[in-house]
């Protein structure tokens, strides 16, 4: 459970909530795949304080290459009830583990937005990144 705050950061009588379950499954040796799928109720993101519903699903496979290189793909969907449109995208990932707690990897994704009304939007990325844990 949450409480929504419009952009005005006036507090919102309303009360929003989040259900989701993930679960992800070794498949044969260096091979997992993940699923994962929420609802959300209660959101807002336009500014006016109108308050929405959404769910999705995405899921994807992970594989070892080597003890020191992850190879992965996913894809997901999400569907906004009442802001009228619906997303879907895909990626691939290549992870590289150089020493202990460092990572360095590649990402490139394409996300489709359809809109019910008014032009649909799509979009491709890509990032290069660095990632240290201590």
């Amino acid at each position: 459970m949450y409480q929504s705050r419009y952009a005005a950061a006036a507090f919102s009588a309303d009360l929003g909530y989040i259900v989701g379950a993930e679960a992800s499954f070794n498949l044969m040796e260096g091979l997992t795949f993940g699923i994962a799928g929420g609802y959300e109720n209660g959101y807002t993101n336009d500014g006016a304080g109108n308050l929405w519903s959404k769910w999705a699903v995405s899921g994807g496979f992970e594989y070892a290459l080597a003890d020191n290189m992850k190879i992965g793909i996913d894809a997901g969907y999400a569907d906004y009830d009442e802001a009228a449109y619906k997303t879907w995208g895909t990626s691939a990932q290549l992870t590289y583990y150089p020493v202990k707690n460092l990572e360095v990897g590649a990402r490139v994704g394409y996300e489709k937005t359809d809109f019910d009304v008014g032009a649909d939007w799509d979009d491709v990325a890509g990032k290069l990144y660095l990632k240290r844990t201590f």
